[in-house]
């Protein structure tokens, strides 16, 4: 397989488990609101059923051990 080809195969299969739905861009001032706005963002796209209860299911995850955000 030449570079050009694995190229286009790598973007062909990624592409396949992006949704544009779920590609957000925003600034934010701490962690907690970044999550807030990743869950908003989740949510919108339709892949959360009940958006509070996962929001609160990350922050009591964070208080364990932080993923590294903020």
């Amino acid at each position: 397989m030449q570079d050009g080809d694995m190229e286009t195969t790598m973007k062909t299969s990624i592409s396949r488990y992006m949704d544009p739905k779920l590609v957000a861009f925003f600034q934010a001032d701490d962690r907690d609101e970044a999550l807030a706005k990743l869950v908003e963002v989740i949510y919108q796209g339709g892949k959360l059923n009940n958006q509070e209860a996962f929001y609160k299911a990350i922050i009591d995850r964070e208080k364990i051990v932080s993923t590294g955000i903020g």
